[in-house]
């Protein structure tokens, strides 16, 4: 009884679902280094805030039992192999890619926009591979909610951070305590040439707007209005148009994470193919890195102002007690008393003194 009423005491911390989507690469070794970048620098700082549950969807069983196997933390960790156990295989939109892709999408619709640069081949297999990134995010937020829905824990949840199986963090990310209202936050923004990043983004789940819209943008009456506006098949272009879209209905704002994309790297079969996330982007996009760190800056002081203040006061302390052990040191050294009048000065006017009498 005593145990109980003990547990009823402590309060539940918020959630983060972390919802892992994508291709794994590089099978144990990258998989450990993924897990150890996501321990050390997102659940390891904000154990006391949060607790983290994991929604794994990869492209095979094996992958996504690793990473939960990896990730004891993760409480719980559910995998697309998990939903197919409990819900069988009939349900084809929800657990065979192909079939879904083949359902919703005719590749002739985004042939326009995706392949007229590419060839009609090598643009196919583009526009493929980029819907079958886009189904994932669909099917791990498909995950979470069922999971909510069968613990009667809707809205629990406070963020949601997607971020993808080959990308390795090592330096922290700061979870903010609470959302500044449908905010969501990526490592790398550029407005003027319509581009987000797409590989990590921390999205505000308290009502489930900003994690349904960016699930939503796999569908067909997103998708193809982003594809047609744009002569590209940058993914992050994609997400960005498809969040443009949202604000009207759902009220999403994007703003950039202070700590940049300075401390990801995707990962490779082995140590030695360690790529830079973003150096297609510098190479095609060199705008967007030399004019945009001043405005993630600027859009970020929200979450930079208590760690401002706290080292602004620390900073007022160190200031005021070294002045005043240097103007100590400086009364010693010159013998002020505590009259203000120098010692060397006292003793010379009793000197004079003492001269009048024999005088």
């Amino acid at each position: 009884v005593r145990g109980i009423l003990l547990a009823r005491r402590m309060p539940v911390l918020p959630e983060v679902a972390i919802e892992v989507s994508g291709f794994a690469r590089g099978g144990e070794w990258a998989a450990r280094q993924f897990a150890h970048g996501l321990r050390q620098n997102v659940m390891a700082p904000a154990s006391g805030s949060f607790r983290f549950s994991g929604f794994i969807w990869l492209q095979d069983e094996q992958s996504e039992r690793r990473l939960c196997r990896l990730l004891p933390e993760l409480q719980p960790c559910v995998t697309r192999a998990d939903a197919i156990g409990l819900t069988g295989h009939t349900d084809s939109f929800h657990f065979n890619e192909t079939a879904a892709i083949a359902a919703v999408h005719d590749p002739a619709r985004y042939a326009k926009a995706w392949l007229s640069e590419l060839g009609s081949n090598r643009g196919t297999q583009v526009v493929t591979n980029t819907l079958r990134m886009l189904y994932k995010l669909k099917g791990v937020e498909w995950l979470r909610l069922k999971q909510e829905t069968a613990l009667d824990a809707l809205g629990r949840v406070a963020w949601v951070l997607r971020i993808r199986p080959d990308l390795e963090l090592s330096q922290v990310l700061e979870i903010p305590a609470r959302s500044r209202g449908n905010v969501v936050l990526v490592p790398w923004l550029c407005p003027a040439s319509q581009l987000m990043y797409d590989q990590l983004l921390l999205l505000p789940a308290q009502d489930g707007a900003a994690p349904a819209w960016l699930a939503s943008v796999f569908d067909p009456e997103h998708l193809v209005q982003a594809a047609q506006s744009t002569e590209s098949m940058y993914p992050e272009r994609i997400i960005f148009q498809s969040f443009q879209q949202g604000p009207s209905t759902t009220g999403l704002q994007v703003h950039t994470w202070p700590s940049g994309t300075s401390g990801m790297r995707l990962l490779g079969a082995d140590p030695r193919g360690y790529r830079d996330p973003t150096v297609k982007l510098k190479s095609d996009f060199p705008e967007c890195f030399r004019a945009n760190q001043p405005t993630a800056w600027a859009e970020t002081w929200w979450i930079l102002l208590p760690s401002l203040a706290a080292a602004l006061f620390v900073a007022a302390v160190v200031t005021y007690v070294f002045r005043r052990q240097l103007y100590d040191r400086m009364r010693r050294v010159l013998g002020i008393g505590r009259g203000g009048t120098t010692n060397h000065r006292s003793s010379h006017d009793s000197s004079l003194k003492s001269h009048s009498r024999m005088v």
